[in-house]
C-alpha cells in the first residue's frame, strides 16, 4: 500500500511539473489590434491560434491573423 501511494504521489508531482514547464515556455498571447512585440499566440475568430512575429500586426477578425 505504502508503495502504490508512492508511485501515486510520484505521478501528481510530474504531472503538476510538466503543466507548470508548459505554461511558462509557451508564447504570449497578442493584443488584438497591437503590434506584436516579440514571438506571440494570435486567437483567429475560427479559434484557430496562429504565431505572429515580432512586428506584425495580431487581427482576430481578418485572414490571415497576422499581417505586416
Amino acid at each position: 500500500m505504502l508503495r502504490t501511494f508512492a508511485v501515486a504521489l510520484l505521478v501528481t508531482a510530474m504531472s503538476v511539473g510538466f503543466a507548470q514547464a508548459r505554461t511558462r515556455h509557451g508564447p504570449a498571447v497578442c493584443a488584438a489590434g497591437k503590434q506584436a512585440t516579440a514571438l506571440c499566440a494570435c486567437v483567429a475568430a475560427n479559434g484557430r491560434v496562429v504565431l505572429c512575429q515580432k512586428g506584425q500586426w495580431c487581427h482576430n477578425f481578418v485572414t490571415p491573423a497576422c499581417t505586416q
